[in-house]
């Protein structure tokens, strides 16, 4: 699974892309290097996850959750997505974590989203 991860709002909001097959090794590295960045942003961090582009879910959900831990300084995760079995995993996996999320269908309505659940990020930020 290729993903990118990187600051869409430096040190508040990260932008995390995957695509192709969901394999365990590599959600495995993208959750390290989701959590470095997480470590250094100032708390609340949130983040914009774009699973568009993933193709395959192999794995079971206690992979899933025995993976993704809720971080200290995780405020809220956007699941982008218009896959019903992505918003379904996602769902399952934020509430098992106890993870507060919402799913969007673009990432400009994943934008405005957290524009609305906190009122300390600014009104406009880029995309880029």
């Amino acid at each position: 699974m290729p993903y990118e991860i990187k600051w869409l709002l430096e040190n508040r909001i990260v932008y995390m892309r995957d695509y192709d097959e969901c394999v365990l090794e590599d959600l495995r590295d993208a959750v390290e290097d989701l959590y470095k960045l997480l470590g250094d942003g100032e708390k609340p961090v949130h983040l914009i996850h774009d699973n568009r582009d993933v193709t395959k879910y192999p794995i079971s959900m206690e992979t899933l959750k025995s993976v993704v831990k809720k971080h200290a300084n995780m405020g809220w995760i956007v699941f982008v997505s218009q896959d019903k079995l992505a918003r379904f995993i996602t769902v399952v996996l934020s509430t098992a974590v106890g993870q507060s999320a919402k799913h969007a269908e673009t990432l400009d309505e994943a934008m405005a989203i957290l524009r609305k659940v906190d009122l300390t990020l600014p009104d406009e930020f880029s995309r880029s």
